[in-house]
């Protein structure tokens, strides 16, 4: 499992292995707690937003949510 995770430096690659998942949910859980939005990718190449850790995902896109006006 991947996780892409987008800030205003680009983003950052964490990968975990299949014996990881109890520390990838862990790090999903801290990354949403902190205002993260959280996708996989659905048909076609496009996301669908996730508020729950996706167990059978293989890439999660992070990124922060939009501010301003």
């Amino acid at each position: 499992m991947r996780f892409d995770v987008m800030d205003h430096t680009g983003h950052t690659e964490l990968t975990f292995g299949p014996a990881e998942r109890a520390k990838a949910a862990e790090t999903f859980n801290r990354l949403i707690a902190e205002g993260k939005l959280a996708a996989v990718r659905g048909p076609k190449g496009t996301l669908q937003q996730v508020r729950k850790f996706p167990e059978e995902a293989q890439e999660i896109v992070f990124s922060p949510q939009l501010i301003g006006g």
